[in-house]
């Protein structure tokens, strides 16, 4: 398990807009990865109408698990993280429109197909059965953070 504090010295977001609370596990098998959020009202998206994080905010969540899981490869490798994009998000399904507060969310993902840069990874965020489904390509730059 890896906590907040280290896992944001993997990826580019740091402070409110890293939304990750910790990583439970990952694999290098099948490069994949489950890790974990709080929808906490002090964190961004937090909608205090609705006491809850709006659903969409998932594909965030499932961004940068991916990007963490990157950072983690690459720091064992002795590379420096990389900045990456989402190109695009693919076959979005949601459960409920809010997570409600205080709710952990899973997140799952499993890296579907790699081209190059090009990554293709299938998501999942559940909260309490209620389960968000995604289809993520991203592409890693050869920029640092």
């Amino acid at each position: 398990m890896m906590e907040r504090a280290e896992l944001e010295t993997l990826v580019p977001h740091k402070g409110r807009m890293f939304l990750l609370d910790r990583f439970l596990s990952w694999d290098w098998e099948d490069d994949s990865f489950v890790a974990e959020a709080v929808a906490d009202p002090s964190r961004p998206f937090f909608d205090e109408e609705a006491q809850g994080v709006p659903v969409w905010v998932s594909f965030e969540y499932m961004a940068q698990g991916i990007a963490a899981l990157s950072g983690i490869q690459r720091r064992e490798r002795g590379e420096a993280p990389k900045v990456g994009f989402v190109m695009s998000v693919r076959d979005f399904k949601a459960g409920s429109r809010f997570f409600p507060r205080g709710s952990r969310i899973r997140i799952e993902a499993r890296e579907l197909m790699r081209d190059g840069q090009v990554v293709s990874f299938s998501c999942v965020a559940d909260c309490g059965g209620e389960r968000t489904t995604a289809i993520l390509n991203v592409v890693e730059t050869d920029r640092d953070p």
